[in-house]
């Protein structure tokens, strides 16, 4: 199988939205404290015209910041769920984008407390190729062996285990090379997971 090759990404919006303020602040302080109107910037014909100019272009970080804050996100469809904490999926309208998400939880390195996060993978398939994953997934728990299935840029592992409460599937999702999407189904959980049937607790056990 190719190896995947991990390309750092960055998320612009959440810089602005983390950052913006201070960026704005930072550029304020700079444009008007070091004379570098008239000397590197023009300067228009009225004093306070070009302080409001300034300012405002000085202000364009801290706005993205706010626009991207309260962005409008795009509402999901729910198809199912396997836990309270997950996995969940589910699909952005009019595509055929899946978000495949579950919660974890991680030792904070420096406050020594248990931190709830939240990993999520998007992949693109058609209710083909969904339906493929399913039976993939559902087989696994009886299988031998490792089950790997690719679709487009996502490869999910599934190998089989057994535990006190029978046999279950761990489930590994690769993407562009990230390593925390790991969870453990078994057949019922699946059927929830894809929508089979409702989620009810008492086919957790």
């Amino acid at each position: 199988m190719k190896k995947l090759i991990v390309k750092p990404t960055y998320d612009i919006n959440k810089f602005f939205v983390n950052y913006g303020s201070t960026l704005s602040l930072a550029l304020i302080f700079i444009v008007f404290n070091f004379d570098l109107i008239g000397d590197y910037l023009p300067r228009f014909s009225s004093s306070l015209l070009t302080a409001i100019t300034y300012a405002l272009i000085a202000m364009i970080p801290n706005f993205l910041g706010i626009y991207y804050k309260n962005k409008k996100k795009i509402k999901l469809k729910a198809i199912g769920k396997a836990a309270r904490l997950g996995p969940f999926l589910e699909k952005k309208p009019d595509s055929q984008a899946y978000l495949l998400s579950h919660y974890y939880f991680e030792r904070n390195k420096e406050t020594k407390q248990l931190e709830k996060l939240k990993h999520s993978v998007v992949f693109n398939a058609t209710e083909k190729e969904l339906e493929i994953l399913y039976n993939k997934f559902y087989d696994a728990c009886g299988a031998l062996e490792k089950t790997t299935i690719k679709i487009r840029e996502t490869i999910f592992e599934i190998e089989n285990t057994m535990d006190i409460k029978g046999f279950s599937a761990i489930v590994k999702v690769r993407k562009n090379g990230n390593k925390r999407g790991y969870f453990k189904l078994h057949q019922n959980q699946i059927d929830m997971l894809f929508g089979k049937r409702d989620f009810n607790p008492i086919y957790l056990d």
